[in-house]
């Protein structure tokens, strides 16, 4: 009869460490995902500017607009998707250098001032294609996609890079 009841009290014991472990197992793995798509979530993040590039924004009387700063952000993921560190981003308006690892803005200039100038430790260039702002009049009518016709189609793939050139 005791070696009954002790047999009995091990198994409780046995299967109470395994549900124990599971739990543990489990809380494991969802402490790892949090951390992993956190840290996924950080490659798409908005682009800082140094206290540099801030000051030069602020010198130059430039003040990025709304849209400027989803060009940089799509420019900056493509030039850290290519493995790029140090990128010259061309806006529209402004020349932008960027710290491509740390995201972030360390110094820029208005197109204007750009010329006659050297641009030294950077590994890559992208020319920023500029988003367009959509208003209510050029959408179409199920609100998805601007009401510009064949030419607006016709516009957006000329800018596209040929693959040979990439």
């Amino acid at each position: 009869m005791v070696n009954r009841i002790q047999l009995d009290t091990l198994n409780r014991s046995s299967s109470l460490l395994k549900s124990t472990r599971l739990q543990s197992t489990t809380v494991q793995r969802q402490q790892f995902t949090s951390i992993l798509e956190s840290e996924l979530g950080k490659t798409t993040k908005n682009v800082q500017f140094s206290a540099h590039a801030k000051q030069r924004l602020s010198d130059r009387g430039i003040a990025l607009q709304k849209e400027e700063l989803e060009s940089l952000t799509t420019a900056v993921d493509q030039v850290a998707a290519k493995g790029a560190r140090e990128s010259l981003v061309l806006l529209e308006r402004v020349a932008l250098v960027v710290n491509v690892p740390n995201r972030k803005v360390i110094t820029a200039m208005s197109t204007g001032d750009i010329e006659n100038n050297v641009f030294t430790n950077i590994d890559s260039a992208v020319v920023a294609a500029p988003v367009e702002k959509t208003t209510a009049s050029e959408m179409s009518m199920d609100g998805l996609a601007p009401n510009r016709g064949s030419l607006g189609v016709a516009d957006r793939s000329m800018r596209r890079i040929p693959e040979e050139l990439k």
